[in-house]
C-alpha cells in the first residue's frame, strides 16, 4: 500500500470489487461528441475537443476549473469510499499548468502533475455528501494560458470493509505469514 496514492483509504479483501459506475452519463464520462453535463468553474473554460476529449481552457495566472454538478452522479452514502480514476495530458500552450487536482467528493484533492503524454490519475475519497460535485481544477503561471485535455473519467464506490485509516504508512503492513 502507498498512502500517497490512497489517501490513507484501505479495504480487506471479503469484497475487494468495485461498485457500478457513479457518473450517469457516458457523455460525461467519454467525450466523442460533446464536453456532456461539464461546466465552467472559477475562470476556466469547459470545451471539447474534435479527437474526443473534454477540454479545460485556463487563463494566465488564474486558478481554473471545470465541475461536473452532482445532479450528474449517482447518490452515495455520507462515510462512502469512493474510487475516482480519469486520463489527462497537457494541451496546447501548457508548459507549466500546475497545482492540478481532482476534488468534491470528500474535500481532500488528489494532485497530479500532467504531461504531454496521457496518463491515468488514481485516487480515493471518503464521500462527505450524498450528492457530490466532482472538479477538476489547474493553475497556469504562463501568460498564454494553456489546455488540459480529459477523458475515461469514472467514479466508483469501494465495495467490502473499506475505510480511511489516520495516522498510516504502508510499511505498517506486513505480508501474509500464513
Amino acid at each position: 500500500l502507498d498512502a500517497r496514492i490512497t489517501n490513507g483509504i484501505v479495504a480487506d479483501q471479503v469484497n475487494a470489487t468495485l461498485g457500478d459506475e457513479l457518473i450517469t452519463s457516458e457523455g460525461d464520462r467519454t467525450f466523442a461528441t460533446s464536453y456532456g453535463n461539464w461546466a465552467n468553474y472559477q475562470s476556466g473554460t469547459v470545451g471539447w475537443d474534435s479527437n474526443g476529449y473534454l477540454e479545460l481552457t485556463t487563463a494566465d495566472g488564474a486558478a481554473s476549473g471545470l465541475q461536473l454538478v452532482g445532479a450528474n452522479t449517482t447518490d452515495v452514502v455520507v462515510g462512502d469510499i469512493v474510487k475516482a480514476q480519469i486520463d489527462v495530458k497537457l494541451g496546447t500552450m501548457a508548459d507549466d499548468v500546475g497545482g492540478n487536482s481532482i476534488t468534491g467528493i470528500g474535500g481532500a484533492a488528489i494532485s497530479f502533475v500532467a504531461t504531454s503524454s496521457w496518463q491515468t490519475v488514481v485516487g480515493y475519497f471518503v464521500a462527505d455528501k450524498t450528492n457530490p460535485t466532482l472538479y477538476l481544477k489547474a493553475h497556469v503561471d504562463n501568460s498564454d494560458g494553456g489546455t488540459l485535455l480529459f477523458d475515461n473519467v469514472s467514479l466508483k464506490q469501494v465495495n467490502g470493509n473499506a475505510g480511511k485509516m489516520v495516522n498510516f504508512d504502508g510499511s505498517d503492513f506486513k505480508m501474509d505469514t500464513h
